[in-house]
């Protein structure tokens, strides 16, 4: 599912990559993941509505 501009040993875990209208490719230990949905502060938003390609996540603990 990644594209060739977004290899996994060059992205750290917790990077966005590619985002579409229907999920967000996610940098995680040796690969991708795509995230439909996120949980923020109770309430279920759309990945799209808020990760934005490059930025890295963070533990929100």
């Amino acid at each position: 599912m990644p594209t060739s501009a977004f290899h996994h040993g060059h992205s750290a875990s917790g990077t966005v990559g590619k985002v579409t209208d229907s999920a967000a490719l996610v940098a995680v230990a040796d690969e991708w993941i795509a995230v439909s949905r996120l949980a923020i502060t109770g309430r279920t938003v759309r990945a799209a509505d808020v990760l934005k390609t490059g930025v890295r996540l963070e533990d929100g603990r």
